[in-house]
């Protein structure tokens, strides 16, 4: 194994992988790929229990790499939001018919599958080398390359890719503060087999203490993305499963028949993190080491393979022009990504802050009166069939000017 590469990527989770995928398309390139964790090992990724919703052109993307994922898809043909109380009826609806054909509408997949898809594409590419289980103990930048020490080896590169998540140690070395906030609040995520199909239906619950999102996966089974504030999924956590279930079918009702738990209960805190600039000296963020927002949109995974994809773009650019794929080409990046995740950011801390705003501010109702904006603005969409087929593009990610390997 040699010691100097074009591209070195540290992190070797699920955008990593894409990422350093996305550059072996680039035609002469050597990539490194590093992670503190075997990442051709069979058990990285198995205790990722989440699933997620990946967008029509995300599924481009990810065709193009030649990945095999067909069987682990599951489309959401249909999708239905409500609005209201636990144990209540909802009367405040945003329905989406199943209008879209199944190669437009969005697809969820367990990420246990997509890390075997991405192992195994990962072992047929030639151009990509796996250094660790290594930590990176040092890191040079300089205007000619950067140096760096992983484990006991020495690696040059003229890039590096900072995939290492949302406590990234390449960002921080390299001095790229984050601004964002703490939600108070944490994510409930398992799956959950029920004895009723889901007919591919995406059901989101906005209620008093927060959303919770019911999504279809493959089988009679289905993804649970509970948030709520963190005292209320600690204790969501810590009751048997018989009470969860019943707690679980007070608040989604019994349109699934029958529930259990089809999964261990895991959960993660919320809060929006974005890096004040997303390049630096021969430096690249991507994935949650750029940006972490909430999960309530269901994009996150979407946002960072838009990054392994303008990258992608952003190079070949550089490369078929002679240019140092380190050098000044980055700003394109940084610029092109900034505004992408700076709006939907800006949208899903917007809902957020909606949906889970205080009962009161100085003595006063302040949360229903939010309440019923966002009833009378569920029922507005609703009533639009303009409206509702631009947010169906938003969500196949097929709006605004985007890279070439997301492109129909």
């Amino acid at each position: 194994m040699k010691n100097k590469y074009d591209i070195l990527i540290v992190g070797g989770g699920l955008v990593g992988q894409v990422t350093a995928l996305a550059c072996a398309k680039l035609d002469g390139l050597t990539i490194a790929l590093a992670d503190g964790r075997d990442v051709l090992s069979d058990k990285n990724g198995g205790t990722d229990g989440r699933a997620s919703a990946l967008s029509a052109s995300s599924l481009r993307f990810l065709n193009r790499l030649e990945l095999i994922l067909s069987d682990h898809l599951q489309p959401m043909r249909d999708m239905l939001i409500t609005d209201g109380g636990i144990g209540e009826d909802p009367v405040w609806r945003l329905h989406f018919g199943p209008d879209a054909s199944d190669s437009d509408v969005a697809k969820m997949i367990e990420n246990r599958h997509l890390y075997v898809a991405l192992r195994d594409a990962l072992k047929a590419a030639d151009q990509i080398d796996i250094i660790g289980p290594g930590h990176v103990s040092d890191i040079t930048h300089t205007t000619s390359g950067v140096f760096a020490r992983i484990g006991t080896k020495d690696i040059t590169a003229q890039l590096l890719i900072a995939a290492d998540g949302s406590k990234s140690g390449i960002r921080n070395r390299a001095g790229i503060t984050t601004d964002g906030r703490e939600y108070g609040q944490r994510a409930l995520v398992t799956s959950i087999a029920h004895s009723l199909p889901h007919d591919g239906l995406a059901l989101q619950r906005f209620l008093p203490g927060g959303p919770l999102a019911v999504l279809p996966l493959t089988g009679q089974r289905s993804q649970l993305v509970w948030s709520d504030k963190s005292a209320a999924i600690e204790a969501a956590l810590a009751i048997s499963e018989a009470d969860f279930m019943a707690e679980l079918t007070l608040r989604i009702g019994d349109h699934l028949g029958d529930l259990s738990l089809d999964a261990p209960r895991q959960s993660y805190p919320l809060h929006l993190q974005l890096a004040q600039d997303y390049i630096a000296t021969r430096l690249v963020l991507v994935g949650d080491a750029a940006h972490v927002i909430h999960p309530l949109a269901g994009q996150g995974l979407n946002l960072g393979l838009r990054d392994a994809a303008t990258l992608h773009d952003v190079l070949k650019k550089a490369l078929l022009t002679g240019r140092d794929i380190g050098g000044a080409v980055l700003r394109e990046y940084a610029a092109w990504r900034r505004s992408d995740v700076t709006a939907l950011a800006t949208a899903t801390d917007g809902l957020s802050y909606i949906f889970g705003a205080p009962k009161t501010v100085l003595g006063r109702p302040f949360s229903k009166a939010l309440g019923h904006v966002r009833r009378l603005g569920l029922s507005a969409v609703n009533d639009s069939a303009a409206v509702k087929g631009l947010i169906m593009r938003e969500a196949a990610g097929d709006i605004g000017e985007f890279p070439e390997f997301l492109k129909k």
